[in-house]
């Protein structure tokens, strides 16, 4: 009977945000500028939603080498994906760029100064110069809800940025439940193909005393191969595994040397009730809320066009002419008329963006719903998978060993027959430890699909893999 060894990362892993934080500004190396364009606000929005976060700041000392010292737990995982991958860094610039359309729109146009001289060619005439100022009066007028729709925008942007952050963070868990399960698998398999080794080598002894036929060598020969093969395609899933692991971790060169726990987390003893998830899910996605910003935006920019449609075009200033010593002085207006175009293309345009965008937001709603109760249901399954390897699979095989060894050691069965047994043995525990994997993918997907967290209710337990 094999005895696993308690889970190194029984707990839940930690997205502290303050190490996302100061992991984002020891990225791009401008701490103050970062936290004037609306850091603060993502890091407030991915502290809400995850239950997962701590308020301890990160050493200034822990770089991503000493995170990667000892094992690669899941949490130290999470803290280098949030601090070192480049995608999610470029991610955090968007934050800027809004930031500049914000302080943008809250600017006036800059005032035009124009100049004219005009040389007479001939007789006492003198030169005439011309100065005029013009400033345009329409932007003045709409600077006010230009820059409320950029604010808009702007939050649309730290939606989606924070909404980013919580999806990276579960996809480098799931990165490392599939690292951990794929090293785990390769540990199996090197268990069942030292068994098919045992055997094929019994095999040979007994044949040399007479007592096995080449068929029972060809056939043990056969399993023993096998075993080499899935160890191999193992091998191969574990190597494809990490690196996949190392992309979202944003490793290279030397960093990637790390070494892991090779143990899956717990199966928690219950799980958690469908009741409410919907309604949870729909209130604390940030990519619905980013949808909904987006819907706001487009109403906003309608609303204004609709306002100041027949207004295309309007400056005011002043306008001067000196002929001689004489200075001429005056108001200057210029208004485009509203003849031909009286901004209806621009409404229709406005018009379906606006309704294009609410049914964008009424389908990922019913979207959010279905894959929420797909998820739940999928998790139930494979954790009432998992706990019947666990409980009743397993169980039997180690029964039919115990059994199988009592009959070998009367010579009721042969050496063949236990041997058969112990593989199988083998085999419902490489399916148990398939099942604990898909269950905590699973629940990384679902807690991603909730916005973040699995509801407060959710409490792991049970035995480790």
């Amino acid at each position: 009977m094999i005895r696993f060894p308690p889970s190194a990362t029984s707990r839940r892993p930690a997205l502290a945000l303050a190490v996302v934080m100061t992991a984002v500004l020891w990225g791009s190396g401008c701490q103050s500028a970062t936290h004037d364009v609306g850091f603060s606000a993502v890091q407030s929005l991915v502290t809400e939603r995850s239950q997962t976060i701590t308020d301890e700041p990160m050493p200034a000392e822990a770089t991503i080498s000493s995170l990667l010292e000892g094992d690669l737990t899941l949490d130290r995982a999470i803290q280098i994906a949030l601090m070192n991958n480049r995608d999610l860094r470029a991610e955090y610039q968007e934050l800027g760029i809004s930031k500049a359309e914000v302080i943008q729109a809250g600017l006036a146009a800059n005032p035009i100064l124009h100049s004219s001289t005009r040389f007479p060619n001939q007789g006492p005439d003198k030169t005439r110069l011309d100065l005029g100022l013009v400033e345009n009066f329409l932007d003045l007028l709409v600077r006010p809800a230009r820059k409320r729709l950029a604010e808009t925008q702007f939050e649309r942007t730290q939606l989606r940025v924070a909404d980013a952050v919580l999806a990276h963070a579960a996809d480098a868990e799931m990165a490392w439940l599939e690292a951990v399960a794929a090293a785990q698998l390769v540990d199996m398999r090197k268990l069942i193909r030292d068994s098919a080794e045992a055997s094929y080598e019994l095999a040979l002894r007994l044949r040399q005393a007479g007592n096995a036929s080449d068929l029972e060598v060809a056939r043990e020969q056969g399993l023993y191969e096998g075993a080499r093969v899935e160890l191999a395609r193992a091998e191969g899933r574990a190597v494809a595994s990490r690196e996949r692991l190392n992309r979202a971790l944003g490793l290279w060169g030397s960093q990637i040397h790390w070494t892991s726990t090779r143990r899956l987390p717990e199966l928690p003893g219950t799980e958690i009730a469908l009741d409410h998830l919907e309604a949870r899910a729909i209130d604390r996605r940030l990519d619905l809320e980013a949808l909904g910003k987006t819907v706001e935006a487009k109403a906003l920019a309608l609303g204004i066009k609709k306002k100041w449609r027949y207004l295309l075009s309007a400056n005011i200033g002043v306008d001067g002419e000196r002929e001689g010593d004489t200075w001429f002085l005056g108001p200057t207006l210029d208004v485009q008329l509203p003849i031909f175009d009286r901004g209806q293309a621009t409404l229709l345009r406005l018009r379906s963006e606006l309704e294009q965008a609410e049914h964008r937001l009424e389908g990922l709603a019913i979207a959010i719903r279905s894959e929420v109760r797909e998820l739940r249901d999928r998790l139930v399954l494979q954790h009432d998978l998992a706990k019947h390897y666990r409980e009743v699979v397993i169980p039997l095989r180690e029964r039919t060993v115990q059994l199988t060894q009592e009959q070998y050691n009367f010579m009721l069965v042969g050496a063949f027959d236990l041997i058969l047994a112990k593989q199988q043995e083998y085999d419902a525990y490489q399916s148990y430890i398939e099942a604990v994997r898909d269950y905590h993918q699973t629940k990384a997907e679902l807690k991603k699909a909730l916005g973040g967290s699995l509801p407060d209710a959710y409490e792991p337990g049970g035995e480790s893999p």
